[in-house]
């Protein structure tokens, strides 16, 4: 298993430690819509699409990028 994919399975695992408002927070600092389209009038996506692009661009980030997300996520799943 490489690096990225325990930080991939870190990252998944402090994501089921949040909130709903705090995995939306998340979703947003990655790029990833949870509505499609207009807000006021939009569809939500499925869990399952959300959380693999969630994960795809957490892949895609720097390795500095995803060890400061990953501390946040850990410090907010702790309060």
């Amino acid at each position: 298993m490489s690096k990225s994919d325990k930080q991939a399975e870190l990252f998944i695992q402090r994501l089921s430690k949040l909130n709903a408002i705090e995995v939306v927070g998340v979703a947003k600092m990655l790029g990833v819509e949870v509505i499609e389209g207009e807000k006021l009038e939009g569809e939500h996506r499925e869990f399952h699409d959300v959380l693999g692009e969630m994960i795809e661009n957490f892949c895609g980030l720097g390795r500095r990028q995803r060890r400061n997300l990953l501390k946040i996520m850990d410090k907010a799943g702790k309060e």
